[in-house]
């Protein structure tokens, strides 16, 4: 299971605390790297600060979707947001670009690129872009900001016969890789931006929520038979 939200689990003594509902039902996170670097210094990759994830959690069966985020200290916006990679077939073999639905946080404002003005993204990115969002005026304070609260999503629709699975495969191999995204930051310090694209995918696979709770649960239990015992000593030493 491809999982990417962690299981959180409260230990108070015996008590044991878990959202196992917390768990999207299959969520692949994006390893992400600049692609033009018009920023030297502490911030020349700040792409640790930025997220990208694939999922179908809670959506209608032969859904997928991608959401964006920006959390870290480094005042950015993320603007421009491409998809796209061996031409518009190759994307299409996995997605459809009709009826995507965008979903944004307060104080996010996204509006799809119309399709005769997507052009490759910048930063030096070959490939073509078939699907584009960007902010609506005034753009930097309506795209992704870093205040660890602002995120915007894509629903598409997966073509016929494909699963969120195939789409994952087809983002792995780096430049090779039949699917890739591309983003633009901007409001980076001294009014600079940059270019960000995925290199990978990463899945992040946690145990089951049973097996963590039978984890968590002998923790737990543990924790106190070392409390009782050390009483014990202590009552055995005062007598």
């Amino acid at each position: 299971m491809n999982q990417f939200s962690f299981l959180p689990a409260v230990l108070a003594g015996a008590s044991v605390a878990l959202v196992a509902n917390a768990l999207p039902a299959g969520a692949i996170s994006f390893n992400l790297s600049p692609t033009l670097t018009n920023v030297s210094g502490d911030y020349a990759n700040i792409s640790s600060q930025f997220g990208v994830t694939l999922s179908d959690d809670g959506l209608s069966t032969g859904q997928a979707k991608f959401t964006f985020t920006n959390v870290g200290p480094v005042s950015s916006s993320i603007t421009d947001i491409y998809f796209g990679k061996s031409g518009t077939d190759g994307f299409g073999e996995f997605f459809s670009t009709t009826g995507v639905q965008i979903a944004e946080s307060s104080g996010v404002d996204f509006s799809a690129i119309a399709i005769e003005k997507l052009n490759k993204p910048g930063g030096g990115i070959k490939w073509d872009a078939v699907y584009g969002a960007d902010p609506n005026a005034p753009v930097s304070p309506n795209g992704v900001g870093n205040t660890g609260a602002e995120s915007v999503s894509f629903t598409f629709n997966l073509s016929s016969g494909k699963t969120i699975q195939d789409a994952f495969n087809a983002f792995q191999g780096g430049d090779s890789a039949p699917l890739a995204i591309a983003f633009h930051v901007q409001s980076l310090p001294g009014g600079k931006s940059d270019w960000y694209g995925t290199s990978n995918v990463t899945p992040k696979d946690v145990p089951e929520p049973f097996t963590m709770l039978g984890t968590a649960g002998a923790l737990g239990f543990s924790a106190l038979f070392k409390r009782q015992q050390n009483k014990r000593s202590k009552a055995q030493a005062k007598a």
